[in-house]
């Protein structure tokens, strides 16, 4: 501000300034918000309580959901995975980390149908609130295969085993190698958190332990199973 005299009278001049950069950045904001609604990723933004408060067009689409008033409000845990399991580690992941990539899980959509996806996601704190933001593409899931060197036993290798091991046996190979491959892919997808891995396969830490004993799988667990 600075006063100064002109023709016999006392003028004033009021220079007002922002915070530089403020337009631009509302520019790109703006085209950010447009670039996520024409994605052909379905994109989901939630709040610290899983409550969906903003979806794009493919997020409808993949949902077979008629209109964003329909699915705004409604906690995501409902549509993504298994309620109360996958999002709850994909939003303690992005905690942690900062963000996560390629999650595998599935998407239930609004008639029954299942899809098989894959989530990444991040969040932001906006004043005192936490935001998370995830992309879910459509994938096809590649068939299990063992993480031992030795090759799933085909259909035929099982029954060619009839007349020469008893079928309780070719039963319980077969259950053990599904259990084995089953824990394996939960580890995986919990970066082997034991804790997470027993909750997503339904089973108490106590049994968890005792089958990766069983079937001697070992790794680098999270020291966060302890004291959970």
């Amino acid at each position: 501000m600075r006063f100064y005299r002109q023709h016999g009278s006392s003028r004033i001049i009021l220079r007002l300034a922002g915070e530089e950069g403020t337009g631009k950045r509302a520019i790109d904001d703006d085209l950010v918000a447009r670039l996520g609604q024409a994605s052909p990723d379905a994109i989901a933004v939630v709040g610290p309580d899983r409550a969906i408060l903003e979806v794009n067009e493919s997020f409808l689409d993949l949902t077979e959901i008629a209109s964003r008033s329909q699915v705004v409000g409604r906690p995501l845990d409902e549509i993504l995975g298994r309620r109360g399991v996958e999002l709850g580690i994909l939003m303690k992941a992005i905690d942690g980390d900062g963000f996560v990539r390629n999650f595998a899980t599935h998407l239930n959509t609004r008639y029954g149908g299942v899809v098989d996806v894959e989530v990444s996601g991040s969040a932001i704190t906006k004043g005192d609130r936490r935001f998370y933001g995830f992309s879910i593409r459509e994938t096809s899931r590649p068939a299990l295969r063992p993480a031992t060197s030795e090759p799933f036993r085909s259909a035929n290798d099982m029954t060619g085993l009839v007349g020469r091991v008893p079928l309780r046996d070719i039963i319980r190979e077969t259950s053990d190698i599904i259990e084995q491959l089953c824990i394996e892919a939960a580890l995986e997808l919990t970066r082997n958190n034991r804790a997470s891995a027993a909750e997503m396969l339904g089973l108490s830490r106590q049994s968890l332990y005792s089958k990766l004993r069983r079937h001697n799988i070992s790794g680098n667990f999270s020291e966060s199973d302890e004291t959970h």
